[in-house]
Formats: structure tokens, sequence, C-alpha cells
């Protein structure tokens, strides 16, 4: 199992293509990290974002 970090999980939404990253599945994959890493909220809530986008 391959574990990533918070953080990587924002670098690799910030380094997609612009029209990419604005796209609304990549926004709220990015409110959830945020969410899980300023509120201390459940990663599961990161991981969901991610899956998703």
């Amino acid at each position: 199992m391959i574990a990533y970090s918070l953080l990587d999980a924002g670098e690799y939404i910030a380094a997609l293509p612009k029209e990419e990253h604005a796209a609304p599945e990549w926004q709220a994959a990015m409110e959830a990290l945020i969410l899980v890493a300023e509120g201390g909220g459940p990663m599961m809530f990161a991981r969901i974002g991610i899956m998703r986008a």
C-alpha cells in the first residue's frame, strides 16, 4: 500500500493543467483536503474527494 500525504495530494492538484484544475470535481477534492488539513476532519473525506476526481 502506498501512503500519500495531504501535501502530496494538494501539490498534485495544484500541478494539474489550469483547465483540469478548475474542474468542479478537482475543486471539490481541494476543498475536502483543506477541510481535513485545517479542521482535523476525517481523512476519509480527503481520500473520497481525490478518488472521485
